[in-house]
């Protein structure tokens, strides 16, 4: 509605992070927000130390809507998001280049650890690459939550080659919804459902939605020049329990990838739709146990 009364776009993470009317029309002076920042303020407030959530495939930082608000209010809450979903913005070229900067960013919010990362599928690489390097640098990862994500990644990835309609075919499919993949653009249904799933916010742009499935796409590209290290940090690892996993074990195994401990936790779920209701309120749970035992 901003857009279409001022012809001004403001980003998404405005939403989150200027939530009255009056913190929204402050953004809308000389023309808006410049420049882009990774960090989506889901819940800024609470006791503890704030829990860094980094994007999946998508680069969508709001998609963790749900787990912040299982968390409750004790516990602060920061989506990160990718580069490239807004108009005008560059993709990220390399897992190196978004790390560096997510570095950046968190410590404007937390200057020194612990930190606390989570990341769902290639947000999970994300966040262990970001554990390596705040230790290279003497910082301690007290948290590291791995939702669904490869440690090691094939030559040919299982997105290589998708068009988007295949792309949000599958996605639909695993909500229950046969879209099938020769029809025309389902760009407004998946928008649909990423709404009602709380994923997105009401009235997210359709180019945005598309613009998400161009990171998606990029996604093989970034994994194929990233090579997993080993950290210190104990891990979590949540495995959606309902993908078929045969000869592909090795792939999600995470024990070569620390010196410390890999707890791992099945979660009812298929990978698309561990960021469900119900999903995340169990993984909330093994957050909320972990972080009072720190």
């Amino acid at each position: 509605r901003v857009r279409q009364e001022t012809a001004i776009t403001l980003p998404l993470r405005a939403l989150f992070e200027f939530a009255t009317p009056a913190g929204l029309a402050l953004q809308l002076v000389d023309g808006g927000i410049k420049g882009y920042t990774p960090l989506v303020p889901l819940r800024k407030s609470g006791n503890h130390a704030p829990l860094f959530c980094i994007h999946g495939g998508g680069g969508i930082g709001t998609v963790y809507s749900n787990l912040s608000n299982a968390l409750g209010d004790d516990y602060p809450v920061y989506g990160i998001q990718a580069r490239g979903l807004e108009d005008g913005e560059e993709l990220h070229t390399s897992i190196s280049e978004m790390v560096d900067e997510y570095i950046a960013a968190i410590r404007t919010v937390q200057k020194n650890g612990p930190y606390h990362l989570l990341g769902w599928s290639l947000g999970g690489t994300l966040a262990h690459e970001m554990a390596c390097r705040l230790e290279e640098i003497g910082e301690k990862v007290a948290l590291l939550a791995l939702l669904d994500t490869k440690s090691t990644y094939e030559v040919k990835d299982e997105l290589d080659g998708l068009t988007m309609e295949q792309s949000i075919a599958k996605l639909a499919k695993d909500y229950g919804v046969d879209l099938g993949e020769s029809s025309n653009s389902h760009l407004e249904f998946i928008r649909q459902l990423l709404v009602k799933q709380d994923l997105i916010p009401e009235g997210t742009p359709l180019d945005w939605v598309e613009r998400a499935f161009k990171q998606l796409a990029a996604t093989p590209d970034l994994t194929r020049k990233h090579k997993t290290r080993i950290c210190k940090a104990p891990i979590i690892f949540f495995e959606a329990q309902q993908e078929d996993r045969t000869n592909q074990g090795q792939h999600y195994s995470w024990t070569d990838h620390t010196v410390n401990t890999v707890h791992k936790v099945s979660i009812n779920s298929l990978h698309n739709t561990m960021m469900q209701k119900s999903a995340i309120e169990v993984i909330a749970n093994h957050i909320i146990r972990h972080i009072k035992l720190i």
